[in-house]
Formats: structure tokens, sequence, C-alpha cells
């Protein structure tokens, strides 16, 4: 059995295998919504939450009784229902054309639009399968738990289960030895929507998001993704705390009417995580401190004229640095134990940026002097075109900091040792303002992700994984690749 350190790293206070070849249907309805379902889903939700606001409980009742018979209604015109293995329609194509001649849009009912509304409603009952999983001698929930995993279900109506293995053909394989365990670093990029990568879009572009140009906002993420396996259909649940469950913990983010962060909230850093399986934890402050003592940073520096930090913490070129500083240290104490004969003790360690948070304004002074691409193609002429530029410029910031320390990690030869999943917390929609841009769901919650590790692909170098993937399935490819721990691991 292998001991792993773990590390999680912030600025603020599932059953899908991706190597796997036959990928298994995610967990929670996703399906193709016509024009019409996807503005009543809009409608109803807002209704509700006007309601909220008026704090009138009998509107309330009223509005939300409303929500659910129109969206009853709904449920008999998808055309998808239960059954994942058929593919989204991606971003970057044109739309498909239902029977009945209206449009239909990808939309993923997790915890955005719909899910926040409604909860259980569109998910598929316990009569509801289709040919191809049909198994009355199984529990129903079997329908969504592919067959490559071993696991063991904790009840008959519930995805709670112990998972203890993997098999199948695989997709693609990441080499390692037992003897020389990697490394695993997760990066999760602060809104980091699928289109902001050229690779991921396609040189075609067919519905035209670059305008015509041959403009990336993610050069440097592009680079990394052409050296390792691409995730092209790959999805998340709309804010950074449902991130952390599906990414940390393989969960599907509990449904909440009210809340579109994580449900229950932290006990707090310093408690849930290291409770959680984390043995140290780095939030703004400890990487204010660090930054201070090992970077020569002022203190006045984060929030006087240098920028060097905004109100979510700090900003991406000092964490990344002293992220490349941790991983240096502890890969040459893992070298040095190793050569006294004792254990390595791989590092799991997972790194949150934070820089292109909304509202894309602050940023290090540096920066905001330094010559910047030309986006204009991206925004002219659109409504919140200041707002789209501020986001582009922010976005490629990050992507630049997320360059620089691949680069340094390559150099020092720790990307031969590291296992490095790149992703998206959840996109954005600037187009759409500040207010709502979880309105542009596809924009909100279609994300960029791509896995590197150097030297261990071998032909699978340059894959593009065009089926749907979501964050919990991370959780379960990393587990695939490294092995599982004895005895299993739990997830819901």
């Amino acid at each position: 059995m292998v001991h792993w350190g773990t590390v999680f790293v912030t600025m603020t206070a599932a059953s899908f295998l991706l190597g796997r070849r036959e990928l298994p249907k995610i967990g929670r309805f996703v399906g193709l919504y016509s024009g019409r379902s996807v503005g009543a889903i809009i409608r109803a939700k807002k209704e509700f939450f006007d309601a909220t606001k008026d704090n009138d409980l009998v509107k309330l009742q009223r509005e939300f009784q409303r929500g659910i018979e129109e969206l009853n209604e709904i449920r008999s015109e998808l055309t998808s229902v239960g059954s994942m293995r058929r593919p989204l329609q991606p971003t970057g194509a044109a739309p498909s054309t239902g029977s009945n001649g209206t449009v239909n849009h990808s939309a993923v009912a997790l915890n955005t639009t719909l899910n926040e509304l409604l909860g259980h409603v569109l998910q598929p009952s316990v009569y509801e399968f289709t040919s191809d999983t049909e198994d009355t001698s199984q529990p129903w929930i079997e329908t969504f738990i592919d067959k490559t995993e071993e696991h063991e279900l904790f009840g008959n109506d519930t995805l709670y289960r112990r998972t203890t293995g993997f098999h199948g053909d695989l997709a693609f394989n990441v080499s390692m030895s037992d003897k020389d365990p990697p490394n695993v670093l997760v990066i999760v990029i602060e809104s980091f929507r699928y289109h902001d990568s050229h690779y991921l879009v396609g040189e075609e572009d067919p519905s035209n998001l670059f305008k015509g140009s041959n403009i990336t906002i993610t050069p440097n993420f592009d680079k990394w993704a052409k050296r390792g396996i691409a995730l092209r259909n790959y999805w998340s649940s709309w804010r950074t705390s449902r991130s952390v469950e599906s990414l940390m913990f393989g969960q599907l983010p509990y449904d909440s009417v009210t809340k579109s962060g994580m449900t229950g909230d932290y006990d707090n850093w310093d408690t849930f995580l290291p409770a959680h399986g984390f043995d140290t934890v780095w939030s703004r402050d400890e990487m204010k401190k660090l930054a201070e003592s090992d970077l020569g940073i002022n203190h006045s520096d984060w929030d006087g004229p240098e920028h060097r930090g905004l109100n979510w913490g700090v900003h991406d070129d000092v964490s990344f640095q002293l992220l490349g500083d941790l991983l240096v240290n502890k890969t040459k104490a893992q070298v040095n134990r190793v050569a006294k004969g004792e254990a390595k003790k791989p590092l799991f360690l997972n790194h949150y940026t934070i820089s292109s948070h909304v509202d894309y304004k602050q940023r290090p002074k540096w920066y905001d002097r330094a010559e910047k691409p030309d986006f204009s193609a991206l925004y002219e002429g659109q409504e919140y075109s200041h707002n789209i530029k501020n986001y582009l410029e922010m976005r490629y910031f990050t992507d630049m900091e997320l360059g620089k320390f691949m680069d340094r990690m390559d150099r020092a030869g720790i990307l031969n040792d590291t296992i490095v999943v790149i992703t998206g917390d959840h996109g954005q929609g600037p187009e759409f303002g500040n207010d709502v841009p979880e309105d542009r769901d596809v924009s909100v919650t279609r994300v960029g992700g791509a896995i590197v590790a150097e030297g261990r692909l071998g032909n699978a170098v340059g894959m593009i994984i065009d089926d749907a993937t979501e964050q919990y399935d991370i959780l379960n490819t990393l587990a695939d690749i490294t092995g599982v721990p004895e005895g299993g691991f739990v997830q819901d």
C-alpha cells in the first residue's frame, strides 16, 4: 500500500474513468433540451428567487409549485432520458435540429439553472430504464455506475458506495511503477471555460467562437494539453466550492434550492480539509506569510500600489512561485528518503488559482502596465465589451503564470515524476455581465481540462477525449492510474 502525503493549496477563505475505453454513465441526468424548455427553466428559476427575495411564503410556495408543474411538462420533451451513452452537442459545433424542427441545445442538469431549483424532479425514476441498461436483478442506481467499476453499494437508492477497483480496456495507459509511484498535482484554474482554448475548440471553429482569428486565450494550456490528454467535453457544476466536492472527493454536490455553493459550508479550511485526508492546508494567510519571508514581498504590497494581492487572496504569479518552491523542496526530500532506503511517500497536491475571479479588474501593477495581446476581435460591439476584455486579459495572465510554472517544473525534471491534472473550477459568462453569468449555461459549466504525464503516455500523447466527462470523474481516474488504496475508497 502506498502512503501519500497530501497538501491543499487555495487562494480563498464518481464513476467515470477517463482512462477506460468503455466510458460509463454520469450519475446525474444529462440531456438535450429544446430552446423553449431552457427558457422555461430559466424563467421558473427567476420567479422562484424573486419570490424568495420578497420573503412571501405564500407566493414562494405558489411560484415553486408552478415551476414544478411547468418543468414536469417539459420532462416529456426531453430527447434523452437516463442513458448517458448519447454524446452531448459540442459547444463548438452547430446545434442539431430535433424532429419537431426546434433547435436542441446542450444543458447539464447538475447544480446550475435546473438542478438548483428542482432538485431531483428531472432525475430518472426507479422505473425509467433504457433498453441497454435494464436489469431488474440489480438496484436501479446501478444503471448510473459503469460496469468497469468494482464497488459495494451502501444502499439500493444511493450512489454512496465503496469503490474497490476497476477493470476493462484502457482508452490510454499511464505507465508507473509500484516501487516509484509518481506525485499527483491537481491544478484548478479559476473561471477557465472550454472555449478559452483554441486547441480544445479546434481549428475549424464551426460556431465562429474566435471570429475567424487564430487567437487563443490559453497558449500555455494548449501547449501542455498537446503533450498530454485533452478533455474536450468536460463539465463542472458552477461555483468553486462545488468543484472541491467533486474533484477532491468524487462527490456530486448536494442539492440546494437556496444555495449555489457547497451545501453545509465548511467547518473552516483548517478543520474541514485535515479531517478529510489532507495533512497540510495553505490558505491566503499562509501564502502571504511565505511570500513575505521567502520572496521578499513587503506586507504593504498586497493592498498597496503594487497590487500583489486581491480581496480573494494573492495573485497567481506569487502563488505559482510558492507552489513551485514547494514541489522542488518536496521532491528533494523524496530523493533523500529513497537514498536512505526509506519509502518515497508520493505527494498528492491540490492548487487553486484566483486572479481571474470576477470582477477581473484586480491585477498586479506590473501586469497592468505590460503589453497584452489584442483580444478586440472577441469583444468589440458587444454589450459588456469592457467586462469581456478584462476577463480575457486576466485569464491570459493566469495562463501565462501556469506556463512559467510548468516550464520551471519541466526544467527541474519534476514533471517526469508527477502526474498533473489541469482543470477549470467552473466557466464564466462575462458576455452576460457579472450579476447572473450562470444564465449563460454552457459557458459557465463546460470547462477546459487536461492530464499531463510526461514520459508515461506512450502513443497516447496528444489524444483528445470527446466523450462527456465531469469533475467527479477525475478522482476515479487518478485512483485507477495510481492504484486504489487498500480497502477501497468511499464516494457518492
